[in-house]
């Protein structure tokens, strides 16, 4: 006796608008036709999709375990569906989710039929949620992974979190250093917090806006600070200057020789009169390459101590209008460079901004001579951080 073997076929939209599974018997079984003695096919398996759906799912209506006809004869699906114990005219596979209202009770039933019988229906039902449901989880990680001390931490989302009910989800941080909370609350901590050989966390908690979901933490340790290389020699930089000595006739203390790299030579300095200030020597990257300072130093003045910056402020800004203070030094006791090769003295400072212009603003210097009063600087170093993990 041969076995019948069965192939599955989707027809897709039969005449009347049904969605049919049509099941194809290849056996050479004996049709029940031809026996007068035809046998109803079994109940199909079924299965709603989502089986937990919120008012924003569609529901589908799947075949999970096809029928079984005892006479091996061709069989097709018909699909009904009831909402609250009402029937409705929808005869395809599909519910969208507008036809759908929280806390309702769908109903799917599925026939099989071998064109003379149908068989016992195969029923699944779904509730379709009226509560609201917390989000999940999202995965999260603090950038740069490797930081240093003078390295800004960002609390980045990589997979948000999904709502199963459609809502927007919101995250709230909450940032600890060695275990304790801080106050800040947002996806960013400047430099100012991290110390070497701290241990840094991030939890970020999602909410949509009534239940809060599942949390995710990421940490790192801090390393010990690290800088680029001094960027204001870099070819085709601009450098300005609120006024000079002897210029424009002279170039003997243009602001250039502020940035020139020349430690050697006094007169290899920005010196301007000093009227009571403020007076100002500034570096413009160009357009496109902005730079992320974090580190300076500066080499006081040259001729008398007297002519030394006392007092200033280190400005960027994006437009050479609009000024934002970056660091603020008062009472300084930058080195007396007379005769060159006397130390800078650095600064250091948060910063996550990229902009284009750079400047030192001099309020006040050490007091200048009773015959002259000037103020100037030998040589100005701007740094970036060096690249982190």
């Amino acid at each position: 006796m041969k076995h019948p073997i069965s192939l599955l076929i989707w027809l897709g939209l039969g005449a009347c608008g049904e969605n049919q599974l049509h099941v194809l018997d290849t056996s050479d079984n004996e049709s029940a036709e031809g026996t007068g003695s035809n046998q109803a096919p079994s109940p199909p398996g079924v299965r709603i999709a989502p089986d937990s759906p919120s008012p924003e799912d569609d529901l589908r209506c799947q075949l999970s375990q096809p029928s079984v006809d005892p006479d091996g004869q061709d069989l097709t699906y018909r699909i009904s569906w009831e909402v609250d114990g009402s029937t409705t005219e929808n005869d395809t596979d599909l519910v969208v989710s507008d036809q759908t209202l929280a806390g309702q009770t769908w109903v799917c039933m599925m026939v099989a039929s071998d064109g003379l019988e149908e068989s016992p229906p195969g029923v699944d039902q779904v509730l379709v949620s009226a509560e609201n449901r917390a989000p999940g989880a999202p995965v999260v990680h603090i950038s740069p992974a490797s930081p240093g001390e003078n390295h800004g931490l960002e609390c980045q989302i990589s997979e948000a979190a999904t709502d199963p009910d459609g809502d927007e989800v919101m995250y709230r941080y909450v940032w600890s250093a060695n275990g304790k909370s801080i106050e800040e609350t947002g996806s960013i901590i400047s430099s100012d917090w991290t110390a070497e050989g701290d241990s840094w966390s991030c939890t970020v908690t999602p909410t949509d806006g009534e239940l809060e979901g599942e949390s995710a933490t990421d940490s790192v340790e801090i390393g010990e600070a690290a800088y680029g290389g001094d960027v204001t020699g870099e070819s085709g930089l601009v450098y300005d200057a609120s006024a000079c000595s002897y210029c424009p006739d002279n170039d003997w203390y243009i602001p250039d020789k502020a940035f020139d790299d020349n430690t050697g030579t006094s007169a290899n300095s920005w010196v301007v009169p000093w009227n009571g200030g403020p007076e100002w020597i500034s570096v413009d990257y160009g357009e496109g390459n902005e730079k992320v300072i974090t580190y300076y130093g500066l080499m006081g003045s040259a001729f008398h101590e007297g002519y030394r910056a006392k007092d200033w402020q280190l400005e960027g800004s994006s437009d050479e209008v609009s000024w934002d203070v970056l660091h603020q030094v008062t009472d300084a006791d930058l080195a007396y460079v007379m005769y060159g090769g006397e130390p800078f003295t650095y600064y250091g400072f948060s910063n996550m901004t990229a902009y284009r212009y750079y400047r030192i603003y001099v309020t006040d210097n050490m007091g200048g001579q009773p015959y002259n009063n000037e103020v100037g600087i030998v040589e100005i170093e701007m740094m970036e951080n060096a690249p982190a993990e």
